[in-house]
């Protein structure tokens, strides 16, 4: 059962670093699976909400970041005979150059953080499809001690199933 709540508020502490951020980044990605996965029937027959699945949610976090590896690996493959493949490479150098910079607290030009940050979307997306396909499926919305026994979403869902109040602070 889904519910509206106006008053519902989540929040989220910001992250310190690259490695919260990665955490925090496939989490969601691994979550958002998990949710596709059990809600398959939503991905064919549903009009927009199908269309807003299967591009926002499916193609955009897990088959494009795929689809970017395979392109990275033609490019290697075609580099010694091909300008594009060449400047292809050399862009993302530059971006994992600037993202590294960036990480690090380096001066970074603002064209190579966003480049930097449009590669580290790439790679969070294939890291939280490897936490899903692995069974790592975290569905913390915040700190476990605060959850006490709800340490799942089937846990929050069951909970709520029963009428209890789910809150997350």
């Amino acid at each position: 059962k889904v519910v509206y709540e106006p008053a519902a508020r989540a929040e989220e502490e910001p992250t310190s670093g690259v490695r919260e951020e990665w955490e925090r980044r496939t989490r969601v990605i691994a979550g958002m699976l998990d949710v596709v996965v059990r809600r398959r029937e939503l991905l064919l027959g549903h009009g927009s909400t199908s269309l807003q699945l299967w591009g926002h949610r499916v193609v955009r976090s897990t088959a494009g970041p795929v689809a970017h590896v395979g392109l990275l690996g033609l490019a290697l493959a075609s580099a010694p005979r091909s300008r594009p493949a060449q400047a292809f490479l050399a862009v993302h150098a530059l971006a994992a150059a600037g993202a590294a910079a960036d990480a690090r607290g380096l001066p970074t030009p603002a064209l190579l953080r966003t480049a930097g940050s449009v590669g580290l979307l790439q790679l969070v997306g294939l890291g939280g499809t490897w936490r899903y396909l692995r069974g790592d499926r975290p569905a913390l919305l915040g700190r476990a001690d605060a959850l006490g026994q709800a340490r799942t979403i089937d846990a929050l869902y069951r909970s709520a199933a029963q009428g209890h109040a789910v809150a997350l602070a």
